[in-house]
């Protein structure tokens, strides 16, 4: 654990007080680099951008991930291979599902734009056009996450009593009744789980924009891991983009602190 996570970060705040840019070591700092990047626009910019995507794919995928988790559940023959089928998008990794989506939403050539041709809908540049390009990149990252949280989900159906679920069955509960008042709380620490894993894979996402939008168009997609790495290796700003991932990890860690307590809460 010191070696794996320790170290890596204690190196990154020793270089977060220092100056430290593509001509060298210019010695400490101190918290210079913490005023200049909270004052930063550009950087809560990018925050503001990761929040947005983050908050899109999260209400979508749980709610999916649920509606497809209690469809699984009820069938009867062939779940266990549905559900292994179901995985295959999640063993694609992330750099090349977004090369196989910018081919599919590509303006001229793509496959998508074709469909929507065929009921006379205009040609849209899926990735580049201000309107679509945010939920062009939140859509592959559904496609690809939302098989995560049905296994998850589907295996906590699957554990619950069916003692419990009988009896409320012979106490005349409607099946949304069941769903809201007995299985939403049992599936609890479940959605913990999913919730914290997807909100910290979604905070720190980088390949899907880096390859679909490049943060584009107008830094509308211009996620925080973008714009820490363009101030790392386009700008050679070290000091001021480890900066920026300390900050931007302890965003992460309150945020999803902060959700977990407001979910346990809810549960009592």
């Amino acid at each position: 654990m010191v070696a794996l996570l320790g170290y890596p970060l204690i190196v990154q705040l020793i270089t977060s007080l220092k100056s430290v840019n593509s001509t060298g070591d210019h010695g400490w700092v101190g918290l210079k680099n913490y005023g200049s990047v909270l004052t930063d626009g550009s950087f809560w910019h990018s925050v503001l951008v990761t929040a947005q995507f983050a908050a899109i794919c999260l209400v979508l995928e749980f709610v999916l991930g649920l509606a497809l988790a209690l469809a699984v559940n009820r069938v009867l023959v062939g779940g266990g291979p549905m559900r292994v089928l179901i995985l295959i998008p999640t063993m694609i990794t992330p750099a090349v599902a977004a090369i196989n989506f910018r081919l599919i939403m590509n303006a001229n050539t793509g496959i998508l734009n074709w469909f929507t041709s065929l009921v006379g809908l205009p040609e849209v540049n899926w990735v580049a056009d201000p309107a679509t390009a945010m939920w062009a990149l939140a859509a592959v990252d559904i496609w690809r996450s939302t098989p995560f949280v049905i296994l998850v989900l589907s295996a906590g159906l699957l554990s619950m009593s069916v003692d419990v679920l009988e009896a409320a069955q012979l106490d005349g509960a409607s099946a949304w009744r069941t769903l809201v008042l007995i299985k939403m709380p049992m599936l609890t620490p479940l959605i913990l789980v999913v919730v914290l894993f997807r909100i910290i894979d979604l905070f720190r996402t980088f390949d899907l924009p880096f390859i679909l939008t490049q943060g584009g168009p107008a830094e509308l997609t211009n996620v925080a891991s973008l714009q820490i790495y363009a101030d790392m290796f386009s700008g050679y700003f070290t000091s001021y983009a480890a900066t920026e991932g300390i900050i931007f990890t302890a965003i992460t860690l309150v945020f999803g602190l902060m959700l977990v307590r407001s979910l346990r809460a809810d549960q009592s």
